[in-house]
This record gives structure tokens, C-alpha cells and sequence, in this order.
């Protein structure tokens, strides 16, 4: 979901999915309360997911613009600030103040290389590390010999950065959070319930043997390809971040089944992550 061309081949699957799911109710009449009930749940579940579709470029624009526009911005306006005010330190011969307008360069230099990687790979030790290679700028800079004036300005600047940062973490949160959880799970909802109404046809097939032969594999080819539009979602959106995301979310939740259930649980899969996940156990 990373550029425009998946979201649209996304949207042609479900335009493809709904198509079949009318023409599977118009020319097979459901005879059975149970298939009823399951493909009106089909159709509710296919509906409301659209909106998550169409919320999918809405959402990768606030995070893209949070943080190739709007936190690029920041590191560039205070590159300038401080470029003007080595200038001015490099006329005035001020050596001790350049060594330190140097050593808060690198670590906010340091800070933007690093938001690189935190968005690329989502490891919580570049948040934490871009955060104090902020906050230790803003220490050298205020041990500095210059003026307040300066120092407000470069202060202000790095605050700023770091609220943009802030921002723009929460904004990648909410779009994975999207993709991998909400449009993941109504897919896996959706895949499954399109099972459970190809096993009530096959149990209907079976125990009254009125459908002819070309109805019978023209249903299931219509419901294998609901099976499988739903396996392509999934595929789409969960393969990278199964791992890290779905597998110890699921991990969690199988002992939240245990605990209910009123088995003894001695330990929580997740709880010494220093990430999300371990937030979440």
C-alpha cells in the first residue's frame, strides 16, 4: 500500500469481489436460513470495507506529508538557523562557540539519518535515539557562550522538530494500524465467511442433488474466487509485517482465550518487548 498502484489494483479486487457476490445471490437463490444469514454478513463486510480502502490514500498522505514535507521541512529550517549563526561565530573568531554549534550539528545531522531508518523499519530504538540526539543539541547549545536571543531561535527550531517527529510517528502508527490490523482483519473476516457459505452449499449439494453439473461448478468456482480475492488481500497487506505485528498480537490473544477459559497463565508472550507489542501485553 506504499504507492498508488496497489491501492488501485486493491480496489479492482473488490470491484471484481462485489460483482460476484450480486451475481452469486441473483442466479442461485439462497434456499436456506443459514446461507441467508452468511451472505448478508458477506455483503454488510464487503460493503463496510470499502471505506477502509478508501481511507487507504487519505491516511498514507497524512503520514507522507508528516514526514517528507513537514519534519524535512524542520531539519532544513534549522540547518539554516544554525549555518547563519556559525557565520557570524566563524567572523567574531569565536572558536568555543563553533565547537559547540559543530557538536549540535552533528547530533541533529545525526537525528535526520536516523528518522530514515525509523520509518523504513519501525525499530523503537531509532525513536528513542533520534530523541536524545535532539535533546542532547538542545543541552549543547544551551551550555554555549551564545547570546539568548540565538538561543531561543535554535530552541524554538529543535522543539518544533521534535513535536513534527511526534506527529509524525503517531501518523505511521494509525496507517499500520490500518492496513495491518483493521483492512487485515476484515479480509481474514471476510475469507472466512465466504468459507463457511461454500460449506453450506456443499452440505446442500450433497443431501438434495437438484443442482446440475455446470451450476454446481460455476458456484464454486464463484466462491473459490471470493476465497481466494480474500487470500490476495491478506497476502497484500500482512506478508511483511506478519511477523513482527500479526504473529505476537495473535500470540497475546491465544492467551487472552486461555485466561478465559480459566487456565493458569505463568507468562505472557510479548511483556519484555520494548516495542508497541510489548506496550499492548
Amino acid at each position: 500500500t506504499s504507492n498508488t498502484t496497489v491501492i488501485t489494483q486493491i480496489k479492482d479486487v473488490y470491484k471484481t469481489l462485489m460483482h460476484d457476490i450480486e451475481k452469486l445471490a441473483e442466479e442461485f437463490p439462497i434456499k436456506t436460513e443459514t446461507e441467508n444469514s452468511l451472505l448478508n454478513q458477506i455483503y454488510k463486510v464487503a460493503f463496510n470495507f470499502y471505506e477502509k480502502i478508501e481511507s487507504l490514500p487519505i491516511q498514507r498522505d497524512i503520514r507522507d506529508d508528516l514526514i517528507n514535507i513537514q519534519l524535512t521541512n524542520e531539519f532544513e529550517i534549522f540547518e539554516a538557523s544554525i549555518s547563519a549563526i556559525t557565520t557570524t561565530a566563524i567572523y567574531q573568531k569565536n572558536d568555543q562557540l563553533l565547537d559547540k554549534l559543530w557538536q549540535a550539528k552533528l547530533k541533529i545531522s545525526r537525528a535526520e539519518v536516523l528518522t530514515g531508518l525509523y520509518f523504513v523499519k519501525n525499530k523503537s530504538q531509532y525513536k528513542k535515539d533520534i530523541l536524545e540526539n535532539i535533546n542532547s543539541a538542545t543541552e549543547i547549545l544551551n551550555s554555549s557562550s551564545m547570546n539568548s536571543d540565538n538561543k531561543y531561535i535554535l530552541n524554538d527550531r529543535l522543539s518544533k522538530t521534535k513535536k513534527t517527529f511526534n506527529k509524525a510517528v503517531i501518523g505511521e502508527r494509525n496507517y499500520l494500524f490500518l492496513t495491518n490490523i483493521v483492512i487485515a482483519g476484515e479480509t481474514s473476516e471476510l475469507k472466512a465467511l465466504s468459507d463457511r457459505l461454500k460449506g453450506e452449499f456443499i452440505i446442500e449439494k450433497k443431501s438434495l442433488s437438484l443442482q446440475t453439473e455446470i451450476q454446481q461448478s460455476f458456484i464454486e468456482n464463484i466462491l473459490i474466487l471470493t476465497s481466494i480475492i480474500g487470500s490476495i488481500i491478506v497476502i497484500f497487506l500482512s506478508v511483511i509485517t506478519q511477523r513482527s505485528i500479526s504473529n505476537p498480537i495473535k500470540e497475546i490473544t491465544d492467551t487472552f482465550d486461555k485466561i478465559v477459559k480459566g487456565e493458569l497463565v505463568t507468562n505472557l508472550p510479548g511483556i519484555n518487548r520494548n516495542d508497541e507489542i510489548g506496550r499492548l501485553a
